[in-house]
């Protein structure tokens, strides 16, 4: 190894790696500034050195177009947190998403929980017309998560400047006779009409567990929870499904409130907002049954869907 190819790397080490500056180099080489860059070039021409860039917009694109292809999605979006909070990233995204994708005179379906009470933190108020936010599922319960559910609607309705259509009713109710005495009474009525018009419908899924938020809300009996908890994977909309995406509750699901997965798989555009990878399988249940026509994630809950179908 000759005298040139020596001080090259050595300048690729001081500038590579301890991050000095080319004058700095110049200081400890007994050289000019010049030779210094001369030297850098010579470092990388001869592959003494090689320079190296990660790009998370290619590697999200990429994931993007796999999950494209694989679920024959309109559209799927990735985001690539690198540091705090990956659902923060993943609600502003689905946020951005929808602001592209709603028009004047559209109906947006909004579903409840922590997903979706995020999108709604990050939505720019903007200038649309005639918009109608409708809730797509009964949210009262028995505890402070109605107030979450009203909150997030609230969000979704000063950003698109909406009219807000509430359905007052719980997520799940005792008896199914009372849901649909409650159901066929007219004010009731209309809003389950609405519901089923909805041009957008923006919902995100949850997983059967101890700790489930709906399981939470207060409607639920222990035999009722055990049930849950036996058979379902998790719930889309309310609705307890196994790995196959079939009810697994029919019972419990007689007296759940809102928009049915027939009626959601009928409304145009069906944003899904989620991840995690306690999420992957209920995910990827609701993306093979056809649920879905856009997706937002991030990049390890992407991965993993895809390793997991």
């Amino acid at each position: 190894m000759d005298k040139r190819q020596k001080m090259a790397i050595d300048a690729a080490k001081l500038y590579y790696l301890s991050d000095c500056s080319q004058s700095e180099i110049a200081s400890v080489l007994g050289v000019s500034r010049p030779t210094v860059s001369k030297l850098l070039t010579y470092a990388k021409e001869e592959g003494f050195a090689r320079v190296e860039i990660q790009d998370p917009r290619s590697e999200s694109e990429q994931l993007s177009r796999l999950l494209t292809k694989r679920f024959g999605l309109k559209s799927a979006k990735v985001v690539w947190p690198k540091s705090g909070d990956p659902l923060a990233a993943v609600g502003e995204a689905g946020a951005e998403l929808l602001q592209v994708m709603v028009h004047d005179g559209d109906s947006i379906g909004v579903t409840s929980g922590h997903t979706l009470y995020t999108v709604g933190k990050h939505l720019q108020n903007g200038d649309w017309s005639n918009v109608e936010i409708v809730q797509l599922k009964g949210g009262i319960g028995l505890s402070n998560f109605g107030e979450s559910d009203w909150n997030t609607l609230a969000m979704f309705r000063d950003a698109f400047n909406a009219e807000m259509v509430l359905l007052p009713l719980p997520a799940v109710f005792k008896n199914a006779k009372a849901k649909v005495l409650v159901a066929n009474e007219p004010e009731i009525a209309r809003i389950i009409e609405k519901i089923s018009q909805v041009d957008i419908a923006v919902f995100t899924v949850g997983v059967a567990s101890e700790n489930s938020q709906l399981l939470e809300q207060g409607h639920y009996s222990q035999n009722d929870r055990e049930w849950v908890l036996g058979r379902a994977i998790g719930h889309i909309c309310s609705h307890w499904v196994d790995a196959q995406g079939r009810i697994c509750c029919p019972e419990i699901d007689e007296r759940t409130v809102g928009i049915s997965l027939g009626g959601l798989k009928k409304i145009p555009r069906r944003v899904l907002v989620a991840r995690g990878m306690e999420k992957v399988k209920i995910i990827s249940t609701a993306l093979n049954r056809g649920i879905v026509t856009d997706f937002v994630t991030d990049r390890l809950t992407a991965e993993a869907v895809l390793k997991f179908t």
